[in-house]
């Protein structure tokens, strides 16, 4: 029966990789908090409030769907205004894409999404339903 290795096979074990960064073989691990406990919890808030939830008004002449009594999350210390990035809008369960939204604001105590009414390709309307998630209060 032949053999199915060859006798001067190199195996796996045979090589060994080392780290020569410490020479005492112990690990000193120091870490640094740079972010506060304000800017840790809104880095993940990502909150949704939908139109079955909360009352939104429709304004199909200037393509306005607005939240009411809706807040956008304070941005903390250190970190940039919010943009439309930072939110996802949905109409009848559908995403909308960035370029057809034009803004997303805080007007008062309410939340005003401007639609971009030529890419968004439709006329918006009351009888549809709204939902955006982002960096919203709860």
């Amino acid at each position: 029966m032949a053999k199915r290795f060859s006798a001067t096979r190199s195996t796996s074990l045979a090589v060994r990789f080392y780290d020569n960064v410490s020479t005492t073989g112990k690990l000193v691990q120091q870490t640094i908090e740079t972010m506060t406990d304000e800017q840790k919890a809104y880095s993940v808030i990502n909150n949704a409030h939908t139109s079955n939830s909360k009352t939104v008004t429709v304004n199909t002449g200037s393509a306005t769907a607005t939240f009411v009594s809706t807040s956008l999350a304070t941005v903390p210390t250190g970190f940039p205004t919010q943009s439309i990035n930072d939110f996802t809008i949905f109409i009848n369960g559908v995403a909308v894409e960035k370029e057809a939204v034009t803004s997303v604001a805080q007007s008062g105590v309410n939340v005003v999404i401007t639609f971009n009414a030529t890419q968004l390709g439709y006329t918006i309307s009351a009888s549809d339903e709204y939902m955006i998630t982002g960096k919203l209060e709860a």
